[in-house]
């Protein structure tokens, strides 16, 4: 990364606005919000419209250990948004700055204090052999998830993840099974990544189109 430029809240709300207007929307993925009004902005739009998932990856660093964040978007993200989402997907060192706890089952304990029903803590930044994943629920509910360890580094796994979950929640399934079926979707497209100029590997989210037909394949 060599710069960004957070957009005026103003034109982010338009901008949403008029999807949530002309378009059917089913579920919303937030992602990079870049400034503490834009937060504030999308907490709005997040109270009127109660009835979508809303699903937020949040995102603090780049890949290369950039920071996005200063002390009134945490805030932000802490006092407002996590409380109105239906699920948020930080890697471990984000659920350590926003919970201030340390452990993934106390920073999640934490961040299901604010209100937030679901929390995806993923272990990629864990120096551990595989990637353990761990959802929590507001029910108590505890599910963990491991994956092999890819050997490369990767810009937009946690986007890939969140988008995915988004993307079977709006089409009705359980947030279990999202959650389990997002993350093996995400596994396949950085097995699959691509390498797109002299940074990380892009995921290929389109890798089932890479796969070789037999002739009984639809």
């Amino acid at each position: 990364m060599h710069a960004y430029w957070p957009q005026p809240e103003g034109r982010v709300d338009k901008q949403c606005r008029m999807i949530l207007a002309d378009s059917q929307v089913n579920a919303v993925k937030i992602g990079l919000l870049g400034s503490s009004r834009i937060t504030r902005a999308v907490s709005q739009l997040a109270d009127e419209h109660p009835d979508l998932p809303w699903i937020l990856d949040p995102v603090l660093t780049s890949g290369v250990g950039d920071t996005f964040m200063d002390a009134a978007l945490v805030n932000q993200l802490r006092k407002n948004l996590l409380g109105r989402c239906t699920l948020t997907t930080p890697n471990l060192p984000e659920a350590r700055t926003l919970s201030g706890a340390k452990e993934p089952d106390d920073c999640a304990a934490r961040l299901l204090e604010s209100g937030c029903r679901w929390i995806l803590i993923t272990g990629t930044h864990a120096d551990s052999k595989d990637v353990v994943n761990r959802l929590y629920g507001q029910d108590g509910s505890r599910q963990e998830w491991s994956w092999p360890r890819l050997p490369y580094e990767y810009h937009g796994s946690g986007c890939t993840l969140a988008s995915a979950i988004a993307a079977r929640l709006a089409k009705g399934i359980d947030m279990q099974s999202a959650a389990k079926d997002a993350q093996a979707f995400t596994w396949h497209s950085l097995q699959h990544a691509w390498r797109t100029g002299r940074c990380q590997l892009t995921p290929n989210r389109m890798f089932v189109l890479d796969a070789p037909q037999s002739d009984e394949d639809p």
